[in-house]
């Protein structure tokens, strides 16, 4: 129960850095990226069969979609790292919800939760540098490449062929996705591999969290 109220805690540290940090860290980009694979790192070390942990992440996901979608009085502010009405965080944050909704494993989030966002860093990053090309729309091929690496160290799937396929498809998914709906195609190869592999988890045997996996 502790290392609830300890992720609540660095949680909330983290959301109101990013948020009001601007001074210390000025790129929005920068602020988007550390709040998706952050918030993701978090997530992983809660159980998702706990019920504080679950309301916990209930709580964020209501906070977050209220400060996107305006539910609240127009003195709350919008994410200076999002726009108004958006559809990235909003379906990141769904598909999170969801998830714990249904009890189900949240080390199995990992691909969503760090794919992205290391390619969009090292895609720009390698841009910056001007050793990096755009083969679809605004993808790079370092970009995409950084997705599939991520993705397939992320993922949980003991087989290495059918990783190597999921990955690819990780990969492929946040690209044809676009900035709008990759969050949504990487979920499905997945989320989708994870349970062909470890089946919808019922019992309170299964190893839910990262620090479950690390006997923390």
């Amino acid at each position: 129960m502790a290392e609830v109220f300890v992720v609540i805690v660095v949680q909330t540290i983290l959301l109101l850095f990013l948020q009001f940090g601007k001074t210390l860290l000025p790129s929005n980009f920068v602020a988007r990226k550390a709040c998706h694979a952050g918030s993701g790192l978090l997530m992983l070390l809660l159980n998702s069969r706990d019920v504080v942990a679950r309301f916990f992440v209930y709580s964020v996901v209501f906070v977050s979609l209220g400060m996107t979608w305006k539910w609240f009085p127009s003195w709350v502010p919008v994410f200076r790292f999002g726009g108004l009405y958006d559809s990235g965080i909003t379906i990141y944050l769904v598909i999170v919800c969801f998830w714990f909704y249904c009890q189900q494993p949240s080390v199995a989030l990992a691909p969503l939760f760090f794919a992205d966002p290391a390619g969009a860093i090292f895609g720009k990053l390698f841009s910056n540098q001007g050793i990096n090309k755009v083969w679809w729309e605004n993808k790079t091929v370092v970009g995409t490449l950084a997705v599939f690496f991520v993705a397939f160290l992320a993922l949980d799937i003991p087989v290495f062929a059918p990783r190597l396929c999921v990955a690819s498809l990780c990969a492929l998914g946040e690209a044809f996705g676009g900035r709008t709906y990759d969050n949504a195609v990487i979920a499905i190869p997945a989320l989708g591999s994870w349970l062909w592999f470890h089946g919808w988890a019922t019992g309170a045997e299964t190893t839910s969290s990262i620090a479950e996996m690390l006997g923390i």
